[in-house]
């Protein structure tokens, strides 16, 4: 099924970008971030004025017709 295969996909890509967060400590240069990383942090800030959801995540990236999910690997 095309849904299960992305959400599978996107899944990975955001565990991935979550482990290696933690194997940076939150060092990365604010060069080397991407709209993957930024949206991850505001889903994990509990002080976020908004809150988003994998799922909030997801449904972005799969509704952004400019967006190419190689790039994020």
């Amino acid at each position: 099924m095309i849904y299960q295969e992305n959400d599978e996909l996107l899944e990975k890509i955001l565990k991935e970008r979550e482990e290696k967060a933690k194997r940076d400590g939150g060092d990365q240069e604010s060069e080397d971030k991407d709209l993957v990383d930024i949206l991850l942090k505001v889903h994990q800030d509990e002080n976020a004025e908004f809150k988003i959801s994998r799922n909030h995540m997801k449904a972005f990236f799969l509704s952004n017709d400019r967006l190419n999910l190689d790039k994020f690997f």
